[in-house]
């Protein structure tokens, strides 16, 4: 081949190289300060999310079609922003105090009328009031009793223990109680993924009370294992009906999910979901990782998945991140970070870094999974 053409083949071949190279450079070049939890990395993160909460987060702010939706989005806002908050504080304790101050914004958020209100309609009563029933309330419950769990870990002796204490009890009571190891989320429908929040926070609450409920834990999570994974897949199903009979597919967006509140129940249970996540739901392109919501046949988006783009999921792809990370999947945690880097145009001001795209519950819930817990061993 002649020298000038042997060049330019050259030339060519390393501008393709570097075309598909530096984008996947650029966007996951924080991943591994992420992962290892470094201050440079998710201070500003937790800043931005910070800009969010004290500029207040309403129904207003989002757009879902349905104001129950709605109301439980500005929910999850709070209550995502205060795990990632506390996770943060946890790894990094010189700055409790002040992560602590705003975690008891999100709970005195979290409790107020206003936003028990979304789930006081679905069930016709109080979540807070109606403790010593025996109706679920689990999603309500058990996310704001995790969250209680994470600021006790913070501040032992708050104005929240009390609640704390009774919230679990009332959990525990219930699911002992059910022969599904479920409780509903609203009448007449049941979510595995909300009751592995509350399966948390009971466990979560055990380890700072020494209670004694691993044994009751270790149940429940058995009973989700056996009747609530689909055996082909691995993934967790996303509902089930009052005999545990399954009415929707197994999904990646609830698989993903639960196996971040799971790190606080059952490691080795968090890191079979995760696998499952990743042998059989992750694609990635040119080193950007993406999850598709269904295994085997496709099928719709809803508010649980976000929009699907060739069957892969915003919430299943960004979920994955806290499933990684819990499960101590440092693969899976860049390729994904690469993508949500690139699709999330992440921008930095004043210290304040924030995804452009993600608003208040997507930046919430963010610094939640990319700042997820390694996992705890009951013990």
């Amino acid at each position: 081949m002649p020298k000038g053409r042997w060049l330019k083949s050259c030339l060519t071949l390393l501008g393709i190289w570097l075309s598909l190279a530096v984008p996947k450079y650029v966007a996951g070049r924080d991943a591994r300060a992420l992962y290892a939890d470094a201050p440079e990395a998710t201070l500003p993160l937790a800043r931005g999310v910070a800009a969010w909460l004290e500029a207040g987060v309403g129904s207003s702010q989002f757009s879902t079609g349905d104001p129950l939706f709605d109301q439980e989005w500005v929910f999850g806002t709070y209550m995502m922003a205060g795990m990632g908050l506390g996770q943060v504080a946890l790894a990094q304790p010189q700055h409790e105090a002040a992560h602590a101050r705003l975690i008891e914004h999100c709970l005195e958020e979290l409790m107020s009328a206003r936003l028990r209100a979304f789930d006081k309609s679905a069930w016709g009563s109080d979540p807070l009031t109606s403790l010593d029933s025996n109706q679920g309330h689990v999603a309500y419950l058990g996310y704001l009793d995790l969250l209680l769990g994470v600021y006790r870990e913070l501040e032992p002796d708050s104005r929240f223990t009390a609640a704390h204490d009774r919230i679990t009890e009332a959990l525990a009571r219930r699911l002992a109680a059910s022969p599904t190891s479920l409780i509903e989320t609203y009448p007449g429908q049941t979510f595995p993924v909300d009751n592995l929040a509350a399966i948390a926070a009971i466990a979560q609450h055990s380890r700072l009370t020494r209670a004694g409920r691993e044994p009751l834990v270790l149940r429940l999570i058995a009973g989700i294992r056996q009747h609530h994974v689909e055996p082909g897949s691995g993934l967790l199903i996303q509902r089930v009906g009052a005999t545990g009979k399954a009415l929707d597919r197994a999904r990646s967006s609830g698989t993903a999910l639960a196996a971040y509140f799971s790190a606080w129940a059952d490691p080795s249970f968090a890191a079979e979901l995760q696998a499952a996540i990743a042998r059989h739901q992750t694609d990635a392109p040119l080193g950007f990782g993406m999850v598709r919501e269904y295994f085997g046949k496709a099928g719709p988006g809803d508010i649980d998945s976000g929009p699907l783009l060739a069957g892969f999921g915003i919430s299943a792809t960004g979920f994955s991140l806290g499933s990684a990370r819990v499960a101590g999947d440092f693969a899976h945690f860049e390729r994904v970070y690469r993508t949500a880097h690139l699709f999330g145009a992440p921008h930095t001001s004043d210290g304040e870094r924030s995804f452009v795209s993600g608003g208040p519950l997507g930046n919430a819930l963010m610094l939640a999974m990319l700042t997820a817990p390694k996992p705890k061993a009951l013990s």
